[in-house]
């Protein structure tokens, strides 16, 4: 179990977290809702992957993947913040959370640098991933924006082989399903990409 905490967490914290928290498990296509939606509650992503999406009333934006090492805290501006945004995440592969209260992770930021050092790194590596995201909407051409997106994908399934749907794609950029179907032959003529029924090889 000590394996799944950072290296400079000292056995004191350890032990706090894992009297305090609990463990959740979640399955592929469960969502894990954050932010207002869950104010008092921390979750730390232990083993798995999921989908990061930013919730903005009745849309939701798709910021990246995060796979579960280094004990990440899923939307850490809500550790940090009285205001915090609403994330949710996609669970991509079987997903193992820690859940602790607010006021406990409060607490420890308080007493152990480390553990403040962590979350502020955390909070530091979303706001990033934000940032390029938001970056790669405004200034990247559609058909560099679908590429990055496929090679993202690749990254964190560790696989040249990837699964894909138009519909979902369309959706995570925000372009129309004709226009990401378009960009998705003009990859292929390229040569960067093979499609298939229901995969895409990464060239």
């Amino acid at each position: 179990m000590l394996n799944y905490f950072p290296l400079l967490f000292p056995d004191e914290l350890i032990q706090k977290l894992t009297s305090k928290g609990y463990y959740k498990y979640y399955l592929p296509g469960d969502i894990i809702l954050t932010g207002k939606q869950t104010p008092d509650l921390n979750f730390f992503l232990i083993d798995g992957l999921v989908k990061i999406y930013l919730e903005k009333i009745d849309k939701k934006f798709f910021i990246s993947y995060q796979k579960g090492h280094d004990f990440c805290l899923l939307n850490s501006s809500s550790a940090l913040s009285s205001y915090a945004e609403n994330f949710s995440f996609k669970v991509i592969h079987p997903s193992k959370v820690l859940i602790l209260s607010k006021r406990h992770v409060f607490d420890y930021c308080h007493h152990f640098p480390s553990f403040r050092k962590h979350i502020f790194d955390c909070y530091q590596r979303e706001y990033l991933m934000i940032m390029d995201n938001l970056k790669n909407k405004l200034n990247t051409p559609l058909l560099n924006h679908l590429f990055n997106y496929l090679k993202m994908k690749s990254i964190f399934l560790n696989d040249h082989k990837i699964p894909y749907s138009i519909l979902e794609i369309s959706e995570d950029l925000q372009f129309s399903k004709k226009s990401i179907s378009k960009g998705l032959s003009q990859l292929e003529q390229q040569k960067k990409i093979v499609r298939n029924i229901n995969t895409i090889t990464i060239l």
